[in-house]
């Protein structure tokens, strides 16, 4: 049975075009996809904290309701090794790290470690 499957030279020299197309295919994929990635946001040193706005400092709420750029904030630390200091930060407006700070606002902080 194994003789009849490749008794046939034409489809023997097919078949090994095939597999070395494939072969070669995935040789080129493996080094391909052999690059330096690159670090778009650094964020060593730094961290997520719960915490509580005590002050709004500086808003970016803009005359339609919106709002563009960052908050700049008093908050009080409720974790952490910062906890129960207040400190100033930086609420960016983005899906990233962004959020629309009031005053009393409990939520996550993000944070540089301050050793």
């Amino acid at each position: 049975m194994l003789s009849k499957l490749f008794s046939n030279r034409s489809t023997n020299i097919r078949r090994i075009i095939i597999m070395i197309l494939f072969l070669g295919f995935f040789v080129f994929l493996y080094f391909f996809n052999q690059v330096e990635r690159v670090e778009l946001v650094n964020q060593k040193g730094t961290g997520f904290e719960k915490a509580v706005v005590e002050d709004v400092v500086k808003d970016n709420i803009q005359k339609d309701g919106s709002r563009v750029g960052k908050q700049d904030l008093k908050v009080r630390m409720l974790s952490g090794k910062q906890k129960g200091k207040i400190l100033d930060a930086t609420s960016f407006s983005g899906y990233l790290y962004g959020a629309d700070c009031k005053e009393k606002y409990e939520g996550h902080c993000f944070h540089k470690y301050i050793r």
